[in-house]
């Protein structure tokens, strides 16, 4: 896939690539801080090494690959919680559900303050 978007570039122009935060490495273990970290990920903040071993080090060498290729603009989009459109997921539909039936109360993970909301991929990709 990757060979043939680089094979693409005189005709695309540019890639905009829908990534994800679970690219950011923990700096105490290496493992993907998306599951540690309730707050911000700054940018400086190191990456897994790249590999086959799991969708974290997946995204990482896609990135880098397309990033070393030098054949055409890139732009990663990392983002927090990724989810394909429509969510499939009874969180998500629980919340729907919930204000459908027009309930008072919105129960949101960590009180709403978490940086790793939901975002559709369709709406992301707009």
């Amino acid at each position: 896939m990757v060979s043939s978007c680089c094979a693409w570039a005189d005709r695309i122009g540019s890639a905009i690539v829908i990534s994800s935060g679970a690219v950011y490495a923990d700096a105490r273990a290496g493992l993907s801080v998306r599951a540690g970290l309730p707050g911000a990920i700054p940018e400086e903040q190191p990456l897994l090494a790249p590999g086959d071993e799991t969708y974290s080090t997946r995204k990482v060498g896609l990135e880098q690959v397309l990033l070393d290729a030098g054949t055409l603009p890139v732009t990663l989009l990392r983002a927090g919680h990724p989810r394909p459109a429509p969510a499939r997921t009874r969180a998500s539909g629980t919340f729907v559900k919930r204000a459908l039936d027009k309930r008072p109360v919105r129960v949101l993970a960590y009180r709403g303050l978490s940086r790793f909301h939901t975002i559709s991929t369709v709406n992301l990709a707009s």
